[in-house]
């Protein structure tokens, strides 16, 4: 479900209770996702975001801790949060998350509606014959942020390579992956130009190959000049890999060795999750 929130022209579109599916297996925090944009253009950079839970869609009173996050990356707009408000405060009853970003409260509040396991959960009626069951929905998620690789360019002539901050995912039989990773890479003034192509990728933890593209042939192309900086962003999924723990992450690949003036001061991140169908 996507729904626009406004304020003082900034907007955002938020796919809420989405997993709220994953929280109730799995524990009390869920993934929270949404993307900004300021006049019609969509955000760049980093954020902070601040998420608070009422029993009201105005006024009322706020259910569990507030959850703040800061310097989130948003790129083209797209921003993803972990918040827990702890356990009993998705019992049944309707809640609505107030979100703030940069400090300015957004309007209306987004509601966060129950999901069928909930209503399971709450009314399980007669019991029938016991057959074959498990987990489904998101099984369990990954992220994190960190710097761009400075080895980058160097590394990696035409084979890919992991751009930077990468997450370590297992995944069983009849599984499926999703990775999204995204990344600002620029070339210093006085580098080489070069194309770079990108896509999301992963290894078996502990190998030494390189990563392979989790959608192949899905890369994009983008071809950097000195002194310019970009934002790469890829997300796909893939079923049917055989179990074990994988290394997610954007992959990148170049065309040139020369990677002393690749700037190694810029930021990465991944969000990763395990689904059943």
């Amino acid at each position: 479900m996507r729904k626009a929130i406004c304020a003082a022209g900034l907007v955002l579109a938020l796919f809420s209770g989405v997993w709220a599916k994953a929280q109730l297996a799995l524990g009390t925090s869920f993934t929270y996702q949404g993307q900004l944009k300021d006049g019609g253009v969509v955000v760049n950079g980093f954020a902070k975001i601040v998420l608070k839970l009422f029993d009201a869609s105005t006024d009322g009173v706020q259910v569990g801790p507030t959850q703040s996050f800061n310097a989130v990356p948003v790129l083209n707009g797209t921003f993803t949060v972990r918040p827990d408000f702890g356990p009993g405060v998705f019992a049944g009853s309707r809640r609505w998350v107030e979100v703030t970003v940069n400090s300015e409260v957004l309007s209306p509040r987004q509601e966060i509606t129950p999901t069928p396991y909930a209503l399971y959960a709450l009314n399980p009626g007669p019991q029938g014959p016991p057959g074959p069951q498990g987990p489904s929905g998101v099984i369990r998620t990954a992220s994190f942020a960190g710097p761009v690789l400075s080895t980058l360019a160097a590394a990696n002539n035409n084979v890919w390579a992991f751009a930077g901050t990468t997450v370590n995912i297992s995944v069983a039989a009849g599984q499926t992956l999703h990775v999204t990773g995204n990344a600002a890479i620029g070339i210093a003034a006085g580098g080489t130009a070069r194309t770079f192509w990108y896509n999301v990728g992963y290894r078996l933890v502990g190998s030494t190959e390189a990563p392979v593209e989790l959608r192949t042939n899905g890369y994009l192309a983008v071809k950097l000049i000195p002194g310019l900086r970009l934002p790469f962003f890829a997300s796909y999924s893939l079923a049917g890999l055989p179990a074990g723990n994988y290394q997610v992450g954007l992959i990148v690949r170049t065309g040139g060795t020369d990677g002393a003036a690749l700037n190694d001061n810029d930021w990465s991140h991944v969000h990763a999750w395990v689904s059943q169908p």
